[in-house]
């Protein structure tokens, strides 16, 4: 699980005077965008009091090949295309999280292991894991990432007690 950071995302930013000179309506390009099977996350568009949320899975996603999607054939073999109403780019999705670590914005990320997975062993293979990233990926991108939580210190401490135990009894 990652918490924090925010997704890259293709945005299509409709302009509502380009929309009403064609007479096209949000909710046709939000259909016809759906029809054409793009694949984006345009995020919220607020309209009144109606909220419509962009997100479709499908095949297109470059900002040429969205732009490109008819949303009307004129008469007269005139075409409006996505690009003739909005400009369409690459961003980054609005955070639904921040997550802050001494003062600094930072990405949490959690390892769930699987029912019956050995504590143990699975943070040993965490370990590891995070000895490779810090002595590569992140050393080549100038990035630092901390330990924060470790089960198997409550799991160690419990056996050395149940061990002092024996000896004491």
């Amino acid at each position: 699980n990652v918490y924090g950071g925010v997704a890259r995302e293709l945005q299509v930013l409709v302009d509502p005077e380009r929309l009403a000179a064609y007479r096209i309506t949000i909710p046709e390009v939000v259909n016809t965008l759906r029809r054409e099977n793009v694949s984006l996350s345009a995020g919220d568009v607020d309209e009144g009091k109606r909220r419509y949320v962009v997100r479709a899975e499908g095949e297109l996603n470059t900002v040429e090949s969205v732009g490109s999607v008819v949303l009307r054939s004129q008469a007269g073999g005139g075409r409006v295309f996505v690009r003739d109403v909005a400009e369409v780019r690459f961003g980054h999705a609005d955070p639904s999280a921040q997550i802050r670590r001494k003062g600094a914005t930072s990405i949490a990320v959690n390892a769930v292991r699987e029912t019956g997975a050995n504590v143990i062993e699975t943070m040993e293979g965490i370990r590891e894991a995070l000895a490779e990233l810090v002595a590569g990926p992140l050393k080549q991108a100038n990035l630092t990432i901390d330990q924060v939580y470790d089960e198997t210190i409550y799991i160690d401490g419990a056996i050395d007690l149940v061990i002092q135990n024996i000896w004491v009894g």
